[in-house]
């Protein structure tokens, strides 16, 4: 890739990052959209469990109606597109009794990787 093209796209990554730090500090001060924890496929084994997901805020976000229309559903589309990921949000798992901690990555992107007391 010619240089140019590794400058802008290091300049718009870093730009996202600013974006996203004051983003932050605003919604420290007048607070936040509520929260959505977008839960992906796990395994497991006998052995270890593997969860992953992602926290993002969830402006107007709701479940999906049989009686929705397609202007609905393509509005909440875009709406689940167009939301913004939670970066250092702390996120708990609960095992077999026992409790888990992570944080979410500067994408709000989240894993665990939990090996159980007892199968």
């Amino acid at each position: 890739m010619p240089d140019w093209k590794n400058w802008i796209a290091a300049a718009a990554g870093l730009a996202e990052e600013q974006i996203d730090a004051l983003k932050r500090r605003l919604d420290a001060r007048i607070g936040s959209e509520p929260l959505h924890i977008a839960a992906y496929d796990g395994f497991g084994t006998p052995e270890r469990l593997a969860l992953t997901g992602r926290v993002l805020e969830a402006p107007g976000l709701r479940a999906p109606a049989e009686a929705d229309s397609a202007w609905r559903n393509l509005a909440n589309m875009y709406r689940r597109f167009e939301s913004d990921e939670i970066a250092g949000a702390r996120v708990r798992a609960h095992v077999g009794g026992a409790s888990y901690e992570t944080r979410t990555d500067e994408e709000g992107f989240f894993s665990f990787s939990i090996a159980p007391a007892e199968p």
